[in-house]
């Protein structure tokens, strides 16, 4: 992508089938892309020839996928598309917007997405509508910002609309330095701080895309499945008890939290309950053991604060409401 080109953001108030064309947020993005994801319908009949015919088209739907440093205003909308609308209090300047996928009522919003490539003349004008968030990472490391990669399904495209006049969220992105990683071996009452040379996760609602139905080539529904959460860290301390965690005879209960604190607001990532699946510690004749690379599958938390929790994300910003 080029610097001039556009990707924006739109939640849909009114659900599923109300296309919108003023975006919420315009978002900085490394790269996006769209895709067609489409049923090609063939058969092999006896033609007379052994070279193929011409193939028609069934039902079809939209891959689209940013990739980039969130900014701290434009977050909580696009985690919107997979957690669910967010929940706001506090007061002026330090507005606080929790995203839990667990509570009543929160679903993954539907939005329209803008993707717009200004180098051609004329522009490639894509406008995506009825899209759900699919599969959300974010991850950290050193010298470099927090990034997600945010992977949507769309069911309609608008190729009609004009190149948008974008005013792009510039707000402060999440550098390597503000964030601390913490466990809790009791549900998250108590947090111990973690040296930790690295912090993600990656959350998925596994939307059913298998809803077609006679009479029309769209999909009938985009229900959400079985949502499933992957947590990675890498501990630069304690490495012989964190390589352990994975050898245990029956899994622990350990809650994970990445904290992202800045003067200008903070992001803090929760998983209530993850059972570790992997830590290996392999011997090297030509590398120090430096960090145990921790993977572990989020569960529902069944101890302390983090009972009936799944992941929580919590956003403190300036920003007043995301209705």
């Amino acid at each position: 992508m080029s610097r001039i080109d556009i990707v924006g953001l739109g939640r849909q108030v009114a659900g599923r089938g109300t296309k919108v064309t003023a975006m919420d947020y315009y978002i900085p993005v490394e790269s996006a892309g769209a895709e067609a994801d489409t049923t090609e319908l063939t058969i092999e009949e006896t033609t007379g020839t052994r070279f193929p015919v011409g193939m028609e088209y069934g039902t079809r739907f939209f891959n689209i996928n940013m990739v980039g440093a969130p900014r701290l205003a434009s977050l909580p909308r696009i985690i919107s598309g997979f957690l669910g609308q967010a929940a706001t209090t506090g007061t002026t300047p330090n507005f606080i917007h929790t995203q839990d996928p667990t509570l009543a009522g929160k679903i993954a919003e539907w939005h329209s997405i803008f993707v717009v490539r200004k180098d051609p003349v004329p522009p490639i004008v894509d406008l995506f509508w009825d899209c759900r968030g699919n599969t959300l990472a974010l991850d950290v490391a050193p010298n470099d910002f927090l990034r997600m990669d945010a992977a949507w399904i769309g069911l309609e495209l608008d190729d009609t609309q004009s190149a948008p006049t974008p005013t792009t969220d510039l707000t402060h992105r999440t550098k390597f330095a503000e964030c601390i990683v913490e466990l809790s071996d009791d549900g998250g009452t108590t947090w111990t701080a973690v040296s930790s040379a690295a912090w993600g996760i990656t959350y998925n609602n596994n939307l059913d895309t298998d809803n077609a139905i006679l009479g029309t080539r769209e999909l009938y529904a985009l229900p959400m499945g079985n949502a499933d959460c992957e947590v990675r860290w890498s501990p630069r301390e304690a490495l012989n008890a964190n390589y352990r965690r994975a050898l245990l005879a029956d899994p622990t209960q350990i809650a994970l939290r990445m904290t992202a604190t800045s003067t200008a607001g903070s992001i803090i990532v929760t998983v209530h309950s993850c059972e570790i699946l992997t830590a290996p510690a392999p011997v090297s004749g030509a590398d120090v053991l430096k960090m145990i690379e921790i993977t572990a599958r989020a569960r529902m938390g069944t101890t302390g604060p983090a009972t009936g929790k799944f992941v929580t994300i919590e956003t403190h910003n300036g920003v007043a409401t995301y209705t």
